[in-house]
Protein backbone atom coordinates (compact mmCIF):
# COMPACT_ATOMS: atom_id res chain seq x y z
CA UNK A 1 0.00 0.00 0.00
CA UNK A 2 2.01 3.44 -1.08
CA UNK A 3 1.61 6.56 0.88
CA UNK A 4 -1.68 8.22 -0.98
CA UNK A 5 -4.01 4.92 -0.13
CA UNK A 6 -2.72 5.17 3.19
CA UNK A 7 -3.65 8.69 3.60
CA UNK A 8 -6.84 7.83 2.08
CA UNK A 9 -7.53 5.43 4.86
CA UNK A 10 -6.50 7.76 7.83
CA UNK A 11 -8.76 9.73 9.62
CA UNK A 12 -7.01 13.16 10.46
CA UNK A 13 -8.29 13.74 14.58
CA UNK A 14 -6.28 16.85 14.57
CA UNK A 15 -8.34 18.97 12.03
CA UNK A 16 -11.20 17.72 13.46
CA UNK A 17 -10.06 18.93 16.33
CA UNK A 18 -8.73 22.44 14.54
CA UNK A 19 -12.14 22.58 13.16
CA UNK A 20 -14.38 22.46 16.68
CA UNK A 21 -11.60 25.13 17.83
CA UNK A 22 -12.44 27.55 14.80
CA UNK A 23 -16.00 27.30 15.54
CA UNK A 24 -15.23 28.10 19.27
CA UNK A 25 -13.35 30.85 17.54
CA UNK A 26 -16.23 32.30 15.68
CA UNK A 27 -18.63 32.20 18.59
CA UNK A 28 -16.40 34.26 20.94
CA UNK A 29 -15.93 36.67 18.14
CA UNK A 30 -19.50 37.24 17.50
CA UNK A 31 -20.68 37.09 21.42
CA UNK A 32 -20.11 41.18 20.97
CA UNK A 33 -23.61 41.30 18.72
CA UNK A 34 -25.14 41.04 22.77
CA UNK A 35 -24.13 44.30 22.94
CA UNK A 36 -25.54 45.64 20.01
CA UNK A 37 -26.41 43.53 16.93
CA UNK A 38 -23.67 44.11 14.45
CA UNK A 39 -22.61 47.21 15.31
CA UNK A 40 -19.46 47.36 16.76
CA UNK A 41 -19.40 50.77 18.57
CA UNK A 42 -20.66 49.65 21.99
CA UNK A 43 -18.34 46.52 21.78
CA UNK A 44 -15.37 48.24 21.59
CA UNK A 45 -16.08 51.00 24.23
CA UNK A 46 -16.64 47.78 26.71
CA UNK A 47 -14.41 45.01 25.38
CA UNK A 48 -12.48 44.30 28.26
CA UNK A 49 -15.37 43.81 30.10
CA UNK A 50 -16.12 40.63 28.35
CA UNK A 51 -16.52 37.49 30.31
CA UNK A 52 -13.38 35.78 30.89
CA UNK A 53 -11.70 38.17 28.27
CA UNK A 54 -8.12 38.58 29.79
CA UNK A 55 -8.31 34.28 29.07
CA UNK A 56 -10.26 34.61 25.68
CA UNK A 57 -8.53 38.22 24.55
CA UNK A 58 -7.32 36.68 21.26
CA UNK A 59 -10.54 34.90 20.20
CA UNK A 60 -12.66 38.59 20.72
CA UNK A 61 -10.34 40.28 19.04
CA UNK A 62 -9.59 37.81 15.40
CA UNK A 63 -11.83 35.46 16.55
CA UNK A 64 -12.89 36.11 12.50
CA UNK A 65 -9.54 34.60 11.07
CA UNK A 66 -10.98 31.35 12.06
CA UNK A 67 -12.84 31.39 8.66
CA UNK A 68 -9.99 31.39 6.34
CA UNK A 69 -8.83 28.49 8.26
CA UNK A 70 -11.91 27.01 7.59
CA UNK A 71 -11.07 27.54 3.85
CA UNK A 72 -7.51 26.20 4.23
CA UNK A 73 -9.04 23.25 5.72
CA UNK A 74 -11.90 22.24 2.93
CA UNK A 75 -8.61 22.87 0.45
CA UNK A 76 -6.83 20.16 2.39
CA UNK A 77 -9.64 18.00 2.94
CA UNK A 78 -10.95 17.97 -0.73
CA UNK A 79 -7.70 17.33 -2.45
CA UNK A 80 -7.55 14.53 -0.13
CA UNK A 81 -11.07 13.10 -0.65
CA UNK A 82 -12.13 14.32 -4.02
CA UNK A 83 -9.32 15.13 -6.48
CA UNK A 84 -8.43 11.76 -7.09
CA UNK A 85 -11.97 10.70 -7.92
CA UNK A 86 -13.09 13.46 -10.07
CA UNK A 87 -10.19 12.74 -11.96
CA UNK A 88 -10.41 9.76 -12.83
CA UNK A 89 -14.77 10.43 -13.22
CA UNK A 90 -15.44 8.06 -10.36
CA UNK A 91 -17.32 10.99 -8.68
CA UNK A 92 -19.17 12.73 -11.22
CA UNK A 93 -20.45 16.67 -11.21
CA UNK A 94 -23.82 15.34 -10.70
CA UNK A 95 -22.98 13.60 -7.63
CA UNK A 96 -20.48 16.13 -6.25
CA UNK A 97 -22.98 18.83 -6.35
CA UNK A 98 -25.74 16.78 -4.36
CA UNK A 99 -23.18 15.72 -1.91
CA UNK A 100 -21.93 19.08 -1.26
CA UNK A 101 -25.77 20.40 -1.30
CA UNK A 102 -27.12 17.96 0.94
CA UNK A 103 -24.14 18.73 3.33
CA UNK A 104 -24.95 22.51 3.20
CA UNK A 105 -28.54 23.39 2.17
CA UNK A 106 -30.76 21.95 4.75
CA UNK A 107 -29.38 23.33 8.15
CA UNK A 108 -29.10 26.45 5.75
CA UNK A 109 -32.50 26.87 4.56
CA UNK A 110 -33.91 25.44 8.58
CA UNK A 111 -32.09 28.72 10.26
CA UNK A 112 -32.94 30.96 7.70
CA UNK A 113 -36.56 30.05 8.32
CA UNK A 114 -35.79 29.94 11.95
CA UNK A 115 -33.67 33.92 12.11
CA UNK A 116 -36.41 35.53 9.85
CA UNK A 117 -39.01 34.57 12.25
CA UNK A 118 -37.12 36.08 14.88
CA UNK A 119 -35.56 39.21 13.50
CA UNK A 120 -39.67 39.96 12.84
CA UNK A 121 -40.25 38.92 16.25
CA UNK A 122 -37.37 41.17 17.26
CA UNK A 123 -38.38 44.08 15.49
CA UNK A 124 -42.05 44.16 16.71
CA UNK A 125 -40.96 44.63 20.08
CA UNK A 126 -37.92 46.59 19.85
CA UNK A 127 -38.75 48.75 16.59
CA UNK A 128 -35.27 47.62 14.84
CA UNK A 129 -34.06 44.23 13.44
CA UNK A 130 -31.60 42.37 15.73
CA UNK A 131 -29.05 42.24 13.19
CA UNK A 132 -28.37 44.63 10.04
CA UNK A 133 -31.25 46.13 8.94
CA UNK A 134 -31.05 44.51 5.38
CA UNK A 135 -34.15 42.99 5.58
CA UNK A 136 -36.15 42.30 2.21
CA UNK A 137 -37.58 39.55 0.27
CA UNK A 138 -35.06 40.42 -2.81
CA UNK A 139 -32.09 39.13 0.42
CA UNK A 140 -34.26 36.67 1.51
CA UNK A 141 -34.34 35.18 -2.24
CA UNK A 142 -31.19 35.26 -2.64
CA UNK A 143 -30.27 33.73 0.50
CA UNK A 144 -32.72 30.65 -0.63
CA UNK A 145 -30.07 30.32 -3.50
CA UNK A 146 -27.40 30.33 -1.30
CA UNK A 147 -26.64 33.56 -1.91
CA UNK A 148 -25.42 35.96 0.59
CA UNK A 149 -23.09 39.22 0.40
CA UNK A 150 -24.62 42.00 2.62
CA UNK A 151 -24.96 39.49 6.35
CA UNK A 152 -28.58 39.95 5.79
CA UNK A 153 -30.55 37.41 7.69
CA UNK A 154 -27.84 34.56 8.56
CA UNK A 155 -25.05 36.39 7.86
CA UNK A 156 -22.23 34.14 8.64
CA UNK A 157 -23.27 32.04 5.68
CA UNK A 158 -21.24 34.58 3.82
CA UNK A 159 -18.07 32.45 4.10
CA UNK A 160 -19.85 29.03 3.54
CA UNK A 161 -21.75 30.87 0.09
CA UNK A 162 -18.31 31.95 -0.85
CA UNK A 163 -16.60 28.64 -0.49
CA UNK A 164 -19.40 27.13 -2.91
CA UNK A 165 -18.28 29.43 -5.74
CA UNK A 166 -14.61 27.74 -5.07
CA UNK A 167 -15.78 24.10 -5.31
CA UNK A 168 -17.74 24.76 -8.62
CA UNK A 169 -14.06 26.00 -9.30
CA UNK A 170 -12.09 23.10 -7.53
CA UNK A 171 -14.52 20.57 -9.54
CA UNK A 172 -13.78 22.19 -13.38
CA UNK A 173 -10.02 22.15 -12.42
CA UNK A 174 -9.97 18.58 -10.62
CA UNK A 175 -11.73 17.18 -13.98
CA UNK A 176 -9.59 18.16 -15.64
CA UNK A 177 -6.18 18.13 -14.19
CA UNK A 178 -4.54 15.74 -11.85
CA UNK A 179 -3.26 17.98 -9.33
CA UNK A 180 0.13 17.68 -7.15
CA UNK A 181 2.07 19.99 -5.42
CA UNK A 182 2.68 22.52 -7.62
CA UNK A 183 -0.43 22.76 -9.25
CA UNK A 184 -1.91 23.50 -6.11
CA UNK A 185 0.94 26.14 -5.17
CA UNK A 186 0.60 27.82 -8.74
CA UNK A 187 -3.25 27.82 -8.21
CA UNK A 188 -2.34 29.68 -4.69
CA UNK A 189 -0.37 32.33 -6.41
CA UNK A 190 -3.31 33.07 -9.18
CA UNK A 191 -6.31 33.29 -6.55
CA UNK A 192 -3.71 35.57 -4.63
CA UNK A 193 -2.62 37.53 -7.50
CA UNK A 194 -6.12 38.49 -8.11
CA UNK A 195 -6.81 40.18 -5.04
CA UNK A 196 -5.03 43.22 -6.46
CA UNK A 197 -7.11 43.18 -9.45
CA UNK A 198 -10.00 44.21 -7.56
CA UNK A 199 -11.93 46.69 -4.92
CA UNK A 200 -15.75 44.67 -4.93
CA UNK A 201 -15.42 42.83 -1.59
CA UNK A 202 -17.31 39.91 -2.76
CA UNK A 203 -14.88 39.15 -5.53
CA UNK A 204 -11.72 39.99 -2.59
CA UNK A 205 -13.40 37.40 -0.53
CA UNK A 206 -14.02 34.90 -3.04
CA UNK A 207 -10.06 35.19 -4.59
CA UNK A 208 -8.79 34.94 -0.93
CA UNK A 209 -10.97 31.98 -0.15
CA UNK A 210 -9.32 30.23 -3.34
CA UNK A 211 -6.13 30.97 -2.42
CA UNK A 212 -6.31 29.97 1.40
CA UNK A 213 -7.81 26.75 -0.28
CA UNK A 214 -5.31 25.46 -2.70
CA UNK A 215 -2.98 26.75 -0.04
CA UNK A 216 -4.46 24.18 2.27
CA UNK A 217 -4.42 21.49 -0.97
CA UNK A 218 -0.54 22.34 -0.92
CA UNK A 219 -0.53 21.18 2.38
CA UNK A 220 -1.79 17.54 1.76
CA UNK A 221 0.73 17.16 -0.65
CA UNK A 222 3.62 18.11 2.21
CA UNK A 223 2.09 15.88 4.29
CA UNK A 224 1.72 13.09 2.32
CA UNK A 225 6.10 13.62 1.87
CA UNK A 226 6.10 13.94 5.81
CA UNK A 227 4.01 10.70 6.43
CA UNK A 228 6.82 8.22 5.26
CA UNK A 229 8.74 9.41 8.09
CA UNK A 230 8.81 7.60 11.28
CA UNK A 231 6.81 8.85 14.29
CA UNK A 232 9.74 10.06 16.36
CA UNK A 233 10.81 12.16 13.05
CA UNK A 234 7.28 13.17 12.93
CA UNK A 235 7.16 14.88 16.40
CA UNK A 236 10.79 16.43 16.05
CA UNK A 237 8.61 18.31 13.34
CA UNK A 238 5.94 19.36 15.47
CA UNK A 239 8.31 20.39 18.32
CA UNK A 240 10.28 22.34 15.61
CA UNK A 241 6.71 23.97 14.31
CA UNK A 242 5.50 25.00 17.27
CA UNK A 243 7.53 27.81 18.93
CA UNK A 244 7.24 29.24 14.89
CA UNK A 245 3.63 29.09 15.43
CA UNK A 246 3.47 31.16 18.49
CA UNK A 247 6.06 33.63 17.13
CA UNK A 248 4.00 34.11 13.95
CA UNK A 249 1.06 34.23 16.60
CA UNK A 250 2.76 37.00 18.35
CA UNK A 251 4.12 39.29 15.39
CA UNK A 252 0.60 38.45 13.46
CA UNK A 253 -2.00 39.32 15.92
CA UNK A 254 -0.24 41.72 17.79
CA UNK A 255 0.03 45.38 17.95
CA UNK A 256 2.60 46.85 15.99
CA UNK A 257 4.44 49.08 13.61
CA UNK A 258 1.13 50.00 10.96
CA UNK A 259 3.97 50.29 8.06
CA UNK A 260 4.21 46.37 8.29
CA UNK A 261 0.62 45.29 8.16
CA UNK A 262 0.90 43.88 4.64
CA UNK A 263 3.80 41.47 5.99
CA UNK A 264 1.92 40.47 9.30
CA UNK A 265 -1.09 39.92 7.34
CA UNK A 266 0.87 37.53 4.50
CA UNK A 267 2.55 36.02 6.98
CA UNK A 268 -0.83 35.19 9.07
CA UNK A 269 -2.31 34.11 6.24
CA UNK A 270 0.24 31.80 4.22
CA UNK A 271 2.35 31.10 7.01
CA UNK A 272 1.13 30.54 10.43
CA UNK A 273 -2.21 28.72 8.46
CA UNK A 274 -0.86 26.16 6.79
CA UNK A 275 1.83 25.44 10.09
CA UNK A 276 -0.94 25.77 12.42
CA UNK A 277 -3.20 22.60 10.41
CA UNK A 278 -0.08 20.86 9.94
CA UNK A 279 0.77 20.96 14.07
CA UNK A 280 -2.38 19.74 14.79
CA UNK A 281 -2.41 17.21 11.99
CA UNK A 282 0.91 15.67 13.65
CA UNK A 283 0.45 16.12 17.23
CA UNK A 284 -2.80 13.90 17.25
CA UNK A 285 -1.77 11.40 14.99
CA UNK A 286 -1.75 8.04 17.16
CA UNK A 287 -4.04 5.67 17.52
CA UNK A 288 -6.12 6.21 20.61
CA UNK A 289 -9.70 5.35 21.16
CA UNK A 290 -10.24 8.13 23.59
CA UNK A 291 -9.04 10.75 20.58
CA UNK A 292 -11.11 9.18 17.96
CA UNK A 293 -14.15 9.36 20.29
CA UNK A 294 -13.25 12.88 21.38
CA UNK A 295 -12.71 14.17 17.96
CA UNK A 296 -16.52 14.03 17.00
CA UNK A 297 -17.01 17.64 18.16
CA UNK A 298 -15.79 18.26 14.94
CA UNK A 299 -19.12 16.77 13.68
CA UNK A 300 -20.55 19.94 15.10
CA UNK A 301 -19.03 22.40 13.50
CA UNK A 302 -21.23 23.53 10.55
CA UNK A 303 -24.36 23.13 13.04
CA UNK A 304 -22.66 25.62 15.72
CA UNK A 305 -21.59 27.89 13.15
CA UNK A 306 -25.33 28.86 11.91
CA UNK A 307 -27.43 27.76 14.82
CA UNK A 308 -25.29 30.58 16.97
CA UNK A 309 -26.76 33.51 15.85
CA UNK A 310 -29.96 32.02 16.56
CA UNK A 311 -29.73 31.66 19.83
CA UNK A 312 -28.80 34.98 20.28
CA UNK A 313 -31.49 36.30 19.36
CA UNK A 314 -33.98 33.84 21.55
CA UNK A 315 -31.38 34.92 24.63
CA UNK A 316 -32.00 38.49 23.95
CA UNK A 317 -35.61 38.10 23.24
CA UNK A 318 -35.96 36.43 27.20
CA UNK A 319 -33.35 38.72 28.82
CA UNK A 320 -35.26 41.85 27.78
CA UNK A 321 -38.68 40.29 28.37
CA UNK A 322 -37.30 39.76 31.92
CA UNK A 323 -36.24 43.38 31.76
CA UNK A 324 -32.45 42.29 31.78
CA UNK A 325 -30.04 45.33 30.25
CA UNK A 326 -27.42 44.29 28.19
CA UNK A 327 -24.79 44.54 30.97
CA UNK A 328 -26.23 41.16 32.06
CA UNK A 329 -24.25 39.28 29.51
CA UNK A 330 -20.86 40.55 30.85
CA UNK A 331 -21.97 38.10 33.37
CA UNK A 332 -20.25 34.70 33.26
CA UNK A 333 -22.82 32.96 33.82
CA UNK A 334 -24.82 33.84 30.99
CA UNK A 335 -21.78 33.35 29.18
CA UNK A 336 -21.79 29.70 30.26
CA UNK A 337 -25.17 29.02 29.50
CA UNK A 338 -24.95 30.65 25.98
CA UNK A 339 -22.20 28.41 24.83
CA UNK A 340 -23.66 24.88 26.66
CA UNK A 341 -26.50 26.06 24.74
CA UNK A 342 -24.78 26.42 21.55
CA UNK A 343 -22.90 23.44 21.69
CA UNK A 344 -25.78 21.05 23.06
CA UNK A 345 -27.94 22.26 20.15
CA UNK A 346 -25.36 21.60 17.82
CA UNK A 347 -24.99 17.89 18.94
CA UNK A 348 -28.74 17.28 18.52
CA UNK A 349 -28.76 18.51 15.07
CA UNK A 350 -26.12 17.00 13.46
CA UNK A 351 -27.34 14.23 14.86
CA UNK A 352 -31.08 14.17 14.62
CA UNK A 353 -31.04 16.83 11.57
CA UNK A 354 -27.90 17.21 9.49
CA UNK A 355 -27.07 12.90 9.14
CA UNK A 356 -31.04 11.94 8.76
CA UNK A 357 -31.29 15.25 5.73
CA UNK A 358 -28.17 14.33 4.12
CA UNK A 359 -29.59 10.53 4.01
CA UNK A 360 -32.96 11.75 2.58
CA UNK A 361 -32.18 13.72 -0.22
CA UNK A 362 -28.85 11.22 -1.46
CA UNK A 363 -31.50 8.66 -0.95
CA UNK A 364 -34.14 10.36 -3.06
CA UNK A 365 -31.08 11.06 -5.88
CA UNK A 366 -30.05 7.48 -5.66
CA UNK A 367 -26.31 8.69 -4.61
CA UNK A 368 -24.80 5.62 -2.90
CA UNK A 369 -22.48 6.55 0.16
CA UNK A 370 -18.84 6.35 -0.30
CA UNK A 371 -16.41 4.48 1.70
CA UNK A 372 -15.73 6.91 3.84
CA UNK A 373 -19.19 8.43 4.12
CA UNK A 374 -18.62 9.59 7.67
CA UNK A 375 -15.52 12.08 6.39
CA UNK A 376 -17.91 12.70 3.88
CA UNK A 377 -21.15 14.03 6.06
CA UNK A 378 -18.12 16.37 7.86
CA UNK A 379 -16.90 17.83 4.58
Amino acid sequence: MNNTQIAREKKFIGIEFLRFLCSFSVIIYHYKTFFGGSSNEEFYVKMEHQPFFSFLHAFYMDGGFAVRIFWAISGFIFIWKYSNSIFSKKTSAWKFFIFRFSRLYPLHIATLIFITILQFIYKESHGTYFFDPKISVNNFLANVFFISYNLSFNGVIWSVCIEAIIYFVFFILARRMKFSLLSTCLLTVIFKGLLSLTQINMLVLTAQCGSLFFLGGSLYYLYMQIESLGRKKKMLITLAIFPLILALAHFGFGFGDPSLRGIRSALKIYLFIPLLILVFILFFERDSSILKKASHIGNYTYSSYLIHPVISIIFVLISDHLGFSREFYYGNTPFITYLLCVFIASHFIYEYFEIYSQAIIRKHFAIKEPRHSKIILKT
